[in-house]
């Protein structure tokens, strides 16, 4: 099985397709939050998720878009209504079985409160290993790291 995965997209558009055409095809596609910036929103970029499929749950850029203080942002004529509820729909986290394995993706941490930046040697990073996931997929700080 192979899963795609991207994370802190910003709508960077040219930088989702670029990624997808580099994975090729895929089984199952994640976007690990934050596939828009601040209260600026991206047809484009949740339409592409959207028509791809992409499992995607909400990062922070999200949530502040979605919440009271970007309010008036959700409120410009161009954002296509039927993409912003759809990604106003999207969880926080995200379980998923894959064949027998678990995965858990979330955006920062799977722990409250959430938005912690857990960088590579950060010593939060032993905190995933109580969680009930055979892979726990996560972004926020734009490092990869496996």
């Amino acid at each position: 099985m192979r899963v795609g995965i991207v994370s802190d997209l910003h709508c960077n558009l040219a930088g989702l397709a670029r990624a997808l055409t580099l994975m090729g095809e895929v089984d199952e596609l994640i976007c690990l939050g934050d596939s828009i910036w601040e209260y600026r929103f991206s047809n484009e970029v949740v339409g592409l998720l959207k028509e791809r499929g992409a499992h995607t749950i909400l990062g922070n850029h999200e949530e502040g878009f979605l919440g009271p203080h970007g309010t008036r942002a959700r409120q410009a004529e161009w954002i296509d209504r039927s993409l912003l509820c759809w990604l106003a729909e999207q969880p926080h986290r995200l379980e998923l079985q894959l064949g027998e394995k678990r995965l858990l993706a979330v955006h920062s941490t799977p722990w409250e409160p959430r938005g912690a930046y857990v960088y590579p040697h950060s010593s939060l990073l032993e905190r995933f290993g109580e969680v009930d996931a055979d892979f726990v997929l996560y972004g926020h700080t734009h490092h990869q790291l496996v």
